[in-house]
C-alpha cells in the first residue's frame, strides 16, 4: 500500500529532519526505508497549540502564546515540553493539567469506569494510576504490577483492578469457566498493551481470514493464543455470588 500510494504523490523537496533521540531515529528511519516524504515543520503558532492539546488537552492561554512566539530561543520548544511536563510546576496548585489529562487517557484505557469494580475499586484504581502518572513510574513497571496484582479483594488494591473485571463465570458469580477467562485476559492485554487484536484467532486460523486485514495474524493459529494465555495460567479470580 505504501508503494503505491507512495508513487501517486507529487514530488516535494525532501527536507532532512533533525533527529534529537532514538525515536526519531526509528520513525524517520522506518519512513526513509518506505520513502515516505517528511510533512515540513509546524510554525510556532501551530506547535504551542498542538503541544498544549496534546499534552495537556487544553488551549493555552493568550498570554502563553504571545510569550511563546516573542522568545528568540532556538530551544524554545523543547523547553515548552519540559516545562508542561514537569511535575514541580503544579506542586501546590489544586490541579495539574499534564497529570489529570494522562490519568484521563490511561483511566478510559484500562477500564477504570468499569461497574464490575464496584465504587471502592474505581477509586482506588484511579487513584493509583493517578499517582503512577504523577510520579512518572516507568511504563513498564506500571504494566507489571497490574499483570502480576496480587490481593485478596480489588477494592483495597489499585493495581488488582485492572485484570478482576476479565472474570468467566456462571449465574452464581463463581468461577467455572477458568480457561475462558485466561483467554480474554489473553485477548484485552494484546489488545491493550500491544494492539493487536487476537481475539480473531480464538475461534479459528489466521490464514484465510486475517490474509487482507492483518498479514502478521493471518500467520497465526488458535495454539497461539492459547499458549499467550497459558502464561496468566495461576491467576485465580473469584466474584462472590450477589446476597439475596
Amino acid at each position: 500500500m505504501t508503494a503505491e500510494v507512495g508513487r501517486q504523490l507529487p514530488k516535494t523537496v525532501r527536507v532532512e529532519p533533525k533527529k534529537q533521540n532514538y525515536i526519531d531515529d526509528y520513525i524517520f528511519g522506518k519512513m526513509e526505508r518506505d520513502h515516505i516524504p517528511y510533512a515540513g515543520l509546524a510554525s510556532d503558532q501551530e506547535f504551542v497549540r498542538r503541544i498544549h492539546l496534546d499534552l495537556t488537552g487544553r488551549i493555552p492561554e493568550s498570554g502563553v502564546v504571545r510569550k511563546f512566539l516573542t522568545d528568540k530561543d532556538p530551544h524554545k520548544r523543547n523547553k515548552l515540553i519540559d516545562s508542561l511536563i514537569e511535575p514541580e510546576r503544579y506542586a501546590f496548585a489544586d490541579a495539574d493539567p499534564f497529570v489529570d489529562r494522562w490519568t484521563y487517557w490511561f483511566a478510559d484505557l484500562f477500564g477504570c469506569n468499569s461497574s464490575q469494580l464496584g465504587m471502592p475499586g474505581r477509586n482506588v484504581f484511579y487513584d493509583y494510576i493517578r499517582t503512577n502518572v504523577r510520579l512518572n513510574i516507568p511504563y513498564n513497571q506500571f504494566v507489571e504490577e497490574m499483570l502480576t496484582a496480587k490481593a485478596l479483594t480489588n477494592w483495597l488494591s489499585g493495581p488488582a483492578n485492572f485484570l478482576v473485571r476479565f472474570h468467566a463465570d456462571d449465574s452464581n458469580g463463581t468461577q467455572t469457566m477458568h480457561e475462558d477467562t485466561l483467554d480474554e485476559i489473553a485477548i484485552a492485554t494484546s489488545r491493550i498493551f500491544l494492539g493487536l487484536n487476537v481475539e480473531c484467532i480464538s475461534c479459528h486460523r489466521g490464514a484465510g481470514h486475517l490474509d487482507k486485514i492483518n498479514l502478521w495474524l493471518a500467520q497465526r493459529e488458535r495454539e497461539d493464543l492459547w499458549r499467550q494465555a497459558a502464561f496468566f495460567g495461576d491467576i485465580n479470580l473469584y466474584r462472590p455470588p450477589p446476597q439475596r
